[in-house]
């Protein structure tokens, strides 16, 4: 089981670092969107690619996060108690009674 998520860790992390290297051109962000114009470069960010997607991707984990541990929904349904039934034993054909 440790083999197996330090496997799936390293290839996560080699997928990452081909994203941020391919990702790596500069990018305008404005952050004033409805006041845009050739003379408003006062709310405008410029940084790589691979920045924003990461910041983008960590904003959505931390409003997920939020939605989840606020919401006090939860998908699944409490679990039926186990119910044992009687062994059928295939040789004799008959179901064997436990005491």
């Amino acid at each position: 089981m440790r083999f197996l998520t330090i496997l799936i860790s390293i290839l996560v992390g080699m997928a990452m670092c081909a994203v941020f290297t391919f990702n790596r051109w500069p990018v305008k962000v404005s952050l004033a969107p409805f006041f845009s114009g050739p003379h408003n470069t006062q709310h405008i960010v410029t940084s790589p690619l691979w920045v924003v997607m990461f910041v983008s991707a960590l904003v959505g984990l931390f409003f997920g996060y939020l939605l989840g541990a606020t919401s006090g929904h939860y998908s699944a349904p409490p679990k039926a108690p186990f119910k044992r039934e009687d062994e059928v034993d295939y040789l004799l054909g008959v179901r064997k009674q436990e005491k």
